[in-house]
C-alpha cells in the first residue's frame, strides 16, 4: 500500500481505516466521508481526532489523550482540538437532530456515539521527516495553530505569499489557474463564545484589500471567497471554483484585548501547505504598526515588482484607535447582507468608527458606499446622503491617495447624478489602482450597457466573473444583462445561483420573483420568492409592495391588505405604496375612490417614484384612464405634464435641474417613459388630436424597441405594449390576436388593472373575444392559486458555481 504523507506539523502515522458513525462512512486514508448521496472531504487532522474517538466509542476521551493521539507530540494549544471537534460536528451532524455525534463531557473530554465502529485498520509507516509536507486541506475544516495578531498577519501573508507567487515558486504540475492568482478565505472565529465573526471576517477583508493593490497579482473578490464560509470543501475544489493557484486561510481568537491569529498559505493545485505563521499581540499595539507593516510589505515585493515605491505603504493605516476597529468590522458584517435593516445598521457602525477616529479612511469609504446603497435600494429618500457620500470618499482619498475603492465610490455618486462620462473616467482610475476590483468592472459594465454597448458590458462582466464567480453584484448584473437580451433561462439561472450562494441577500429572490411575474407567467413562484425576500428584509417597502401586488393579481385582496398596509407604513412617500391602495380600491368596486387617489398622487410633489415602474404604473392606468372615461381628457393631459415635471429625474435632483431636464428634447425618449407616453397618446386621441397621438405612439415604439433602456419590457410585457399601441390605432383584430398570445403564456401581473381597467381597451370591452380573454385570464389565475401551497414548501440545494460560469 502506498504510504500516506504525514501532516506538516508532525503527524507521525495515518491509518487506512473505515470509520462508521451514524449515517456516515469515513475513509481515513483519503478523508472521504459519504452518507447516501452526500459526500465531503475531511481534513487529515480531523480524521485523526475522529479515529482516536472511534477507538473508544461510547467512552469519554480526555483533551490531553486526544491531542496526544492526533498530534503525536506536536506542541499545540487546546484550541486546536476544539477547532477540530467543531469542524467534525459541522460536517457530520444532522442539522435536524438536536444531539451531536460527538458529545461534550464538561471538564472531562469528549465521547463519540457508541454505535461508531472501525474496520480495516492498517498502520502506515512514518514518512521520513525530510519528506514531510502538508497534506491536502479541507476549507470549512480550517487549519490553525495558536496566537496571532490582527495586523502582523498582513505583513507575513502579503510579504511571503505575494513574493512566492510572483516569483513563480509553484509546486510543479498542471496549473489550472493563473500562477499569480490568490484567494483570501474568511478566517474562522475561535473566540470562547464564537461571537467575534466580525473580527475574523475583518482580518480577511484587510488582507484582501492589501493584496488587491499589488500590480500583477489577481485576487479573488471577497464575495466569492466568502461564499465558502462555513462550508466543508476541499481546498483543491475551492481553487478550481475560484480559478486561483493559491489560498490563504486561518483562524482568529479574541480574548479581552488580546488577539490570536494563525495563518497559512496553501497551494490550491495540490492542497499542500507552503508557509504558515502564528502571532500573539495586544490588539491596540498591533494597530499602530500599520505604516511600518506596509513599508515592510513593499520592501518584500520590491525585488519582483520594481515599482519604485519603496517606503510607501500599500494602503493607509487602518486606524490607531482600538475603539474604532470593532464598529468598523461590525459595519462590514452588516453591509454584506445588503438589506434595508442591515445597511442602516452598517451606517451607524461606520459612523461610530469615524467618531472614534475621524481620520479612518476605510470607514469613510464604507460609510460612503453604504449611503449610496441606501439610496439605490430605496431604503432612504434623503438627498443629502449622496453629497455626504462624495465628501466622505474625497476625505478618504486625502488620507489614502491610492484608494481605488474611494475612486469607485465617487464614480457611483457621479453615475447616480447622471454624469456617466465622469463616472467612467473615475472607474478606470479605480482599476489602475486596484486591478482586481471586480466591483469597478461591474460598474463599468453598467455604464456600457446604458450606453447601448452590450458587447463592452459583456466583456467587463466576463472579467469580473473570473475574479468574482460567486459575487452577488456580478451575478445580479449578469442576470440583468441576460434579461435585457431576452435570454430568460440564463437570467433565471443567474438569479437562482445568487440566491443560493447569498441566502441572506433579499435582492436575488426579489429579482427572480420579478422575472417570474413579468415574463414567465409564474405568479405562484413569483409570490413565493417575494415572500422569501420579505422575510429576509422586513423593512423594504418595495418587497412588501411586490407581495401585495401578487396577492391582488391572484384575486386575493384580503391577503393583500396587510401587505399594502406594511408598504404604506414603510414607504409613506413612495408613489408605489399608494398605487397598491388604488388597485385594491378598484378591485373592491370603489373605482371612483381609486381614480381620486391616483390623480391626487400624480399631482402631488411629495411622492417619490422609486422602485420598479410596474408598481407605480397603476396610477396612470387608473387615474388617467378614469379621467378620460369621465370626459376629462384635457385635465388628463395637464396632469400628465405636471407629473412629468415631478418625476423628470432622480429624486435627489433639484427642482431647477428638473425644469431644465423637462426642456430637454430627449426627455420623452428616456427610460421609464413608456407608460407615461401611452397615457398621453390615449388622452390626445380622446381629445380629438389624432396627429399628436400618432407622433406620441411613435416614441412609444422607439422606447419599447430599445433593449437597454427598457429591459423589462420584454416577452409578455412587450406584447402588451404592442397591443395597447394597436388599440389606440384602432386595429381591433390585431389587438385581440396579441392579447390571446399573452393569455397563452399565463396570467399577467396586475392584469385586472393593466387589461381590465385600461381605457386603451375600452372599445373592446363589449367584444365576446375580449370577454373570453378575461375569462381565460381568470382561469389561469385560479390555477396559479392552486399551486401556492406547493410553492410555499419548496426546498433548494446549492448548485455548483465555478469560475467557468462565463457569459455564453
Amino acid at each position: 500500500m502506498t504510504g500516506v504523507r504525514s501532516n506538516w506539523d508532525g503527524m507521525a502515522e495515518q491509518h487506512a481505516a473505515i470509520i462508521s458513525v451514524g449515517p456516515w462512512r469515513i475513509d481515513s486514508a483519503t478523508g472521504r466521508a459519504t452518507s447516501g448521496d452526500r459526500e465531503l472531504t475531511l481534513r487529515p487532522r480531523d480524521v485523526g481526532v475522529l479515529l482516536a474517538l472511534a477507538r473508544h466509542a461510547g467512552e469519554v476521551v480526555s483533551v490531553d489523550e486526544l491531542i496526544s493521539a492526533a498530534w503525536h507530540g506536536a506542541v499545540v494549544s487546546n484550541d486546536a482540538l476544539y477547532f477540530s471537534i467543531s469542524q467534525l460536528r459541522k460536517a457530520l451532524d444532522d442539522a435536524d437532530c438536536a444531539n451531536s455525534i460527538i458529545e461534550t463531557m464538561p471538564k472531562r473530554g469528549y465521547r463519540l456515539s457508541s454505535d461508531a465502529q472501525i474496520t480495516s485498520a492498517i498502520s502506515v509507516a512514518n514518512t521520513d521527516s525530510a519528506d514531510r509536507v502538508a497534506t491536502p486541506h479541507a476549507i470549512g475544516a480550517r487549519w490553525y495553530l495558536g496566537w496571532n495578531s490582527y495586523s502582523l498577519v498582513t505583513l507575513a501573508i502579503v510579504s511571503v505569499a505575494v513574493v512566492w507567487l510572483l516569483h513563480g515558486r509553484l509546486i510543479s504540475g498542471p496549473v489550472p489557474a493563473a500562477q499569480n492568482s490568490i484567494a483570501v478565505m474568511p478566517f474562522i472565529d475561535l473566540s470562547p463564545e464564537a461571537d467575534h465573526t466580525y473580527l475574523s471576517d475583518g482580518i480577511s477583508e484587510e488582507l484582501l484589500s492589501r493584496l488587491a493593490r499589488v500590480p500583477g497579482l489577481q485576487v479573488a473578490a471577497r464575495t466569492s471567497s466568502f461564499a465558502f464560509k462555513d462550508q466543508v470543501t476541499d481546498v483543491v475544489d475551492i481553487g478550481r471554483s475560484l480559478g486561483v493557484a493559491s489560498i490563504i486561510e486561518g483562524s482568529v481568537r479574541k480574548d479581552g484585548n488580546r488577539v490570536r491569529i494563525a495563518v497559512q498559505l496553501i497551494d490550491a493545485n495540490t492542497g499542500f501547505q507552503i508557509w504558515s505563521d502564528t502571532y500573539d499581540q495586544q490588539l491596540g499595539s498591533v494597530l499602530v504598526l500599520q505604516n511600518e507593516i506596509s513599508r515592510r510589505i513593499i520592501d518584500a515585493l520590491e525585488p519582483t515588482l520594481n515599482s519604485g515605491n519603496t517606503g510607501q505603504p500599500l494602503m493607509a493605516t487602518l486606524t490607531a484607535n482600538p475603539a474604532a476597529i470593532e464598529p468598523y468590522l461590525m459595519g462590514l458584517e452588516q453591509q454584506r447582507i445588503n438589506s434595508f435593516t442591515s445597511l442602516q445598521s452598517a451606517a451607524k457602525y461606520f459612523a461610530s468608527a469615524l467618531i472614534a477616529d475621524p481620520s479612518f479612511p476605510q470607514a469613510s469609504v464604507e460609510l460612503a458606499e453604504t449611503n449610496i446603497d441606501l439610496i439605490e435600494i430605496g431604503a432612504s429618500f434623503d438627498p443629502a446622503l449622496l453629497q455626504e457620500a462624495k465628501s466622505l470618499a474625497y476625505q478618504a482619498l486625502a488620507a489614502d491617495p491610492g484608494s481605488g475603492e474611494a475612486y469607485r465610490i465617487i464614480a457611483k455618486a457621479e453615475m447616480l447624478s447622471g454624469d456617466s462620462s465622469k463616472s467612467e473616467s473615475l472607474l478606470r482610475k479605480a482599476l489602475d489602482l486596484s486591478p482586481s476590483n471586480s466591483a469597478a468592472m461591474v460598474d463599468l459594465a453598467q455604464i456600457m450597457a446604458h450606453a447601448g454597448d452590450s458587447a463592452a458590458a459583456r466583456t467587463y462582466l466576463q472579467q469580473a466573473l473570473r475574479i468574482d464567480p460567486y459575487g452577488d453584484t456580478v451575478l445580479m448584473k449578469l442576470g440583468h444583462l441576460h434579461w435585457s437580451e431576452d435570454r430568460l433561462d440564463q437570467a433565471r439561472s443567474s438569479f437562482e445561483r445568487g440566491a443560493l450562494v447569498h441566502p441572506q441577500n433579499p435582492i436575488f429572490p426579489m429579482s427572480l420573483g420579478l422575472l417570474q411575474v413579468l415574463n414567465l407567467g409564474e405568479l405562484a413562484g413569483g409570490l413565493h420568492n417575494f415572500l422569501l425576500a420579505a422575510e429576509l428584509d422586513p423593512r423594504d417597502f418595495e418587497i412588501a409592495a411586490y407581495v401585495a401586488m401578487s396577492y391582488l393579481t391572484l384575486g386575493m385582496p384580503d391577503d393583500a391588505r396587510p401587505w399594502i398596509d406594511r408598504a404604506v407604513s414603510l414607504g409613506p412617500r413612495a408613489a408605489t405604496s399608494l398605487a397598491l391602495e388604488s388597485s385594491w380600491l378598484a378591485q373592491q368596486g370603489d373605482l371612483a375612490g381609486a381614480v381620486r387617489l391616483s390623480t391626487s398622487v400624480l399631482a402631488d410633489p411629495r411622492y417619490i417614484y422609486r422602485g420598479h415602474k410596474l408598481l407605480w404604473e397603476p396610477h396612470y392606468l387608473i387615474g388617467i384612464s378614469g379621467l378620460i372615461e369621465n370626459g376629462q381628457a384635457a385635465n388628463a393631459i395637464s396632469l400628465l405634464q405636471r407629473n412629468r415635471v415631478l418625476r423628470a429625474n432622480k429624486f435627489f435632483v433639484t427642482a431647477d435641474q428638473r425644469a431644465i431636464d423637462v426642456d430637454n428634447d430627449n426627455e420623452d425618449k428616456g427610460s421609464g417613459q413608456i407608460r407615461w407616453l401611452l397615457s398621453l397618446a390615449n388622452a390626445q386621441r380622446a381629445l380629438g388630436r389624432p396627429a399628436e397621438s400618432v407622433s406620441t405612439l411613435e416614441l412609444v415604439e422607439d422606447n419599447s424597441a430599445d433593449p437597454v433602456k427598457n429591459m423589462r419590457y420584454r416577452g409578455v410585457r412587450k406584447k402588451l405594449v404592442e397591443a395597447e399601441v394597436r388599440a389606440l390605432q384602432g386595429e381591433r383584430d390585431t389587438v385581440l390576436d396579441l392579447l390571446e398570445k399573452v393569455v397563452e403564456q399565463g396570467p399577467v401581473f396586475n392584469w385586472q388593472v393593466q387589461i381590465g381597467l385600461n381605457n386603451a381597451f375600452a372599445d373592446l370591452r363589449d367584444s365576446e373575444r375580449f370577454q373570453d380573454l378575461l375569462a381565460d385570464m381568470q382561469a389561469s389565475t385560479a390555477l396559479q392559486r392552486q399551486r401556492l401551497p406547493a410553492m410555499m414548501h419548496m426546498s433548494q440545494t446549492r448548485p455548483a458555481v465555478t469560475h467557468e460560469l462565463l457569459l455564453e
